[in-house]
């Protein structure tokens, strides 16, 4: 099993959010996830016991974070209950916001991936 531990304070567009791990006992929202973002709280949750056969839990786990960081970014910037999901198509809006967002969110992921502590076995 592989180990994720992590407890931060970071700052999305001006608010400060949360960055921990946690396991699913500790935390019963992760159950079934490897990550969650609480707009309520401004709080990025992610589970600290990693389990599965992919080849780089690490990898993997930086991926989780940036996609729970685009959840906090849309939630900070406005677009969280009232994002349009379509079935087909790019969101010109959504385009353009990442495009002028991503260097922010670029440098926020890299610090917090920096900051994790991986214990265990790979």
């Amino acid at each position: 099993m592989k180990t994720m531990n992590i407890d931060i304070k970071v700052n999305i567009l001006g608010s400060e959010w949360t960055v921990r791990s946690a396991t699913e006992a500790e935390d019963p929202r992760l159950e079934g996830k490897n990550g969650f973002t609480d707009w309520t709280t401004r709080l990025i949750c992610l589970e600290r016991e990693l389990q599965g056969d992919i080849g780089s839990m690490e990898t993997y786990m930086n991926k989780v974070i940036r996609h729970e960081l685009i959840h906090a970014f849309m939630d900070e910037s406005g677009f969280g209950d009232c994002f349009e999901h379509k079935d087909f198509g790019q969101e010109e809006t959504v385009v353009d916001w990442f495009a002028y967002q991503m260097p922010k969110i670029m440098k926020l992921a890299d610090d917090i991936c920096k900051a994790v502590i991986w214990g265990g076995e790979e």
